[in-house]
């Protein structure tokens, strides 16, 4: 650093501030304890051959730290650091200014030092930037100038004094600029020459390794917390402070890291030093769109009634980092995803009326553009029931089918607590019927009752009666009434014709009519394509598979079983009620051809089907266990074939008059008689360790997957080491690797 002070007597006064303040802006901002090396940047600004560097976020992207690290890196005598300051609105201040800054460097007093410091002693009224950009083109080696917090800088005039570094500097002095916005400087040509770097938000956040860094120098390794931060957060390195503040402070971070009081300073911070800095209008606009996890120009006149909206939006998105284009469609922005928890979170609990207001029209304008899966979600948050209602009864069952189940169970909980179900007989008929494919026997009966009830058999929407005849309430000879009042009141053509034919088939193969049960199962698959009812087409396939096995026919199994599989695998179908007996099929086969291991693979992922295994769907269930059992048996697994055949023995006793299947499960049940169990493994895990098992892969700690489950932290702790010691491991991350590596979970 060079040794010349610059005499600014005089200056402080003119300038509107006390120039002894000066000092501390030419300087680097003194290091801080516990903050993450930027290694990856610090790599990127140390290989850069640009000429101008510009970094700009908002407040709290470590923009100032990640610079000071960088002239740490280059040493004092090359680099000079001013942070500019709202006298610097004023030329002839921000020059002399500059001028003080690069005369500390050692480059520019060995230079030519006599004229730096004559032009950091000059009057303000004669200070040019001409003297100052002579003066730097001859300093050697050239300099890094460092200008932060560059928003500040308002007025023409001192713009213009950075434009002029720009142009006229390359080559000589490599410029690099800080801020909240962009700059306003001729940049295009450099960017089209290559000559200019540019890091945004998105660059300067912390990723998940670098989190998972900053943690463990606080606290120890805690990967799973780090993964949350950086997922909450978008890896904002301020937010990630003051989280991470909340949780040392004994406030602890919250499991979904929402804001709440825990974490009311975070939103003080937005509100201190984000907001302040986007104008009023821009200000109110994305508080009205905060809602909306994306938005259109379009979208956003119409959710805030402002014509001008639609140009706001694209001036935010070209003036600051606060919202920012989406990856996908094109046209669409996204806002910085911690600004909008503050504003969500500000309009929510301080206006709902307004916040309702917005997904109200949002749901409309999702609707007219043909965008029923936006629109039904916007109508659930603006509690539209009617809309939400006439929209989840046009997807409901391609969404099922297609495999999201988790969206149908979503919606229909959320109807569940709005309405009364028995206004809703024909959507209450489908909920009974994905409740009974899920297994939950007490909701599918809710359900079921509210589309029944009152009202004669020939009323019955036929989704209802095909529910109760798969349910086997009345027996076999009962489900096969409901079957054939089902296929009257759902005449020719109904899309409902595949679901009725599979139930029809079902009760011929427990009664032994196999061949009477093949051609309904055929109809199944010509019709269920068609109507694109995947699940039963997937059952369908299995079901034939088994009847062409007990034939002898393998080649026709085999053809039957790549079709199923290939549904299964390309819809995402794996854990569905349907697909069972295409996995079992498919490991009888595997087991005929002697690899064990696919049989066995395929058996754990038809283990994914067992908790939903229940009396909702009895016939189907326990025929389902038992063709597990029987595969188990053929690999010399008895203990896995015990485990299953005491499931469907539980759902005897609920539903007795299954055809022959009661007697099949005893005489497989006798066989067994006498032999070893053999090594107890991953074929014994019961049903609810099944159902825990998707949870150990999640960040959740044991006390919430017990809410999860409504059991208690001790059950699930049993649980837990129980699947250890099945799976053959001693931690709950081995055990998550197991299962992946077995089949036991999917990606």
């Amino acid at each position: 650093m060079s040794g010349h002070t610059p005499d600014l007597s005089g200056f402080g006064q003119e300038a509107g501030r006390d120039p002894f303040l000066w000092e501390f802006d030419l300087h680097p901002p003194p290091a801080r304890t516990g903050i993450v090396l930027r290694r990856e940047l610090l790599g990127r600004l140390a290989d850069t051959t640009a000429d101008l560097v510009v970094l700009t976020a908002p407040a709290g992207y470590g923009k100032t730290i990640l610079l000071t690290q960088w002239a740490a890196t280059l040493g004092k005598g090359r680099v000079a650091w001013l942070t500019l300051s709202e006298s610097d609105n004023q030329a002839a201040v921000l020059l002399t200014r500059l001028a003080a800054s690069v005369s500390r460097t050692a480059s520019a007093a060995s230079s030519n030092g006599a004229l730096v410091r004559s032009l950091a002693g000059a009057e303000l009224a004669g200070s040019d930037d001409g003297r100052l950009i002579r003066a730097l083109s001859k300093v050697d080696p050239p300099i890094v100038l460092i200008l932060d917090n560059v928003q500040v800088l308002r007025s023409r005039e001192s713009t213009g004094v950075i434009g002029q570094l720009v142009r006229q500097l390359q080559g000589h002095v490599r410029l690099v600029i800080a801020g909240r916005a962009k700059p306003r400087l001729p940049m295009a040509a450099l960017r089209a020459q290559g000559r200019l770097l540019e890091l945004d938000p998105e660059d300067l956040a912390l990723s998940e390794e670098e989190v998972g860094g900053l943690l463990e120098a606080l606290s120890g390794p805690q990967a799973a917390e780090a993964a949350r931060l950086t997922a909450a957060t978008g890896g904002w390195p301020g937010a990630i402070m003051l989280l991470i503040a909340a949780g040392s402070a004994g406030r602890g971070l919250s499991p979904t890291l929402e804001l709440g009081n825990d974490h009311r300073f975070l939103a003080q911070f937005i509100r201190d030093e984000v907001l302040p800095y986007v104008s009023a209008p821009r200000r109110e606009l994305l508080r009205q769109l905060s809602p909306l996890e994306r938005f259109s120009p379009s979208l956003a006149e119409t959710v805030t009634g402002n014509p001008q909206a639609g140009r706001l939006l694209e001036d935010l998105a070209t003036s600051s980092h606060v919202i920012y284009p989406a990856d996908d469609p094109s046209g669409w922005y996204v806002m910085n995803r911690v600004l909008r928890r503050v504003l969500r979170a500000d309009i929510e609990d301080n206006d709902p009326a307004s916040a309702s207001t917005v997904h109200a029209r949002a749901a409309e304008w999702f609707e007219t553009q043909d965008q029923p899966l936006e629109a039904i979600g916007h109508a659930q948050s603006a509690g539209d029931t009617e809309r939400f209602i006439a929209l989840m009864s046009g997807l409901v069952k391609a969404r099922y089918a297609h495999g999201h189940v988790a969206d149908v169970l979503l919606w229909m909980e959320w109807l569940e607590s709005q309405v009364p179900l028995d206004r809703y007989p024909q959507l209450a008929a489908v909920g009974a019927l994905v409740h009974a494919q899920e297994g939950n026997v007490l909701r599918m009966d809710k359900w079921l009752s509210a589309a029944c009830d009152g009202l004669a058999d020939e009323d019955i929407d036929p989704s209802a009666l095909i529910t109760r005849a798969a349910s086997m309430r009345f027996g076999v000879e009962g489900s096969d009434q409901d079957i054939e009042m089902a296929e009257r009141n759902a005449g020719p053509g109904s899309e409902w014709r595949p679901a009725i034919f599979l139930v029809k088939g079902t009760s011929h193969v427990i009664k032994g009519e196999l061949d009477q049960a093949e051609s309904c199962f055929a109809e199944v698959v010509r019709t269920g394509v068609e109507s694109d009812s995947l699940p039963s087409v997937v059952m369908a396939l299995g079901l034939r598979g088994l009847i062409a096995i007990d034939r002898h026919d393998w080649d026709l199994a085999s053809t039957l079983s790549g079709r199923a599989m290939g549904i299964i695998d390309d819809n995402g179908l794996d854990g569905y009620h349907a697909s069972g007996f295409a996995l079992v099929v498919a490991a009888r086969l595997a087991r005929r051809n002697n690899d064990v291991a696919r049989a066995q693979a395929l058996l754990a992922r038809a283990s994914l089907i067992r908790p939903r295994m229940s009396a909702a769907l009895p016939a189907v269930s326990v025929h389902m266990l038992l063709e597990m059992a029987k595969v188990y048996l053929e690999l010399s697994d008895v203990a896995g074939a015990r485990a299953v055949l005491r499931e469907a023995e539980d759902i005897l006793i609920q539903r007795p008059d299954l055809g022959n299947l009661p007697e099949q499960v005893a005489a497989l049940k006798e066989s067994m008689t006498g032999r070893s169990p053999g090594t107890v493994g991953i074929s014994t895990l019961t049903k609810a360790e099944l159902r825990l098992l998707p949870l150990l892969a999640t960040n959740l700690s044991f006390p919430e997957i017990g809410e999860e489950l409504y059991i208690s932290r001790h059950t699930v702790k049993t649980q837990a080491m129980s699947i250890y010691r099945k799976l053959g491991t001693s931690s709950r991350s081995d055990a998550v690797s197991v299962a992946y590596d077995v089949g036991l979970l999917r990606h």
